[in-house]
């Protein structure tokens, strides 16, 4: 099995990589750099391109302060 995920720095993903080694499954991440939910075409690719049997999206921003005062970078 392969599944692919977004948000590659987060305890999420850190969990499954450790999880889904010792099971044999394959993790394969895309940097939120590389599959911007805010380019419609480009998390299509990234998905697309990881032939992945599973999809985990578990990126965030989690800069909290900023999230407050920049609405529009929130939403992105």
């Amino acid at each position: 099995m392969k599944i692919a995920v977004t948000g590659t720095q987060g305890q999420v993903v850190r969990s499954l990589a450790e999880r889904g080694a010792a099971r044999g499954i394959e993790i394969v991440g895309n940097r939120s750099s590389r599959c911007r939910f805010d380019r419609a075409r480009r998390p299509r690719r990234a998905i697309e391109a990881a032939q992945a049997d599973v999809v985990v999206n578990a990126a965030a921003y989690t800069a909290v302060d900023k999230a407050e005062s920049s609405p529009k970078r929130r939403w992105r």
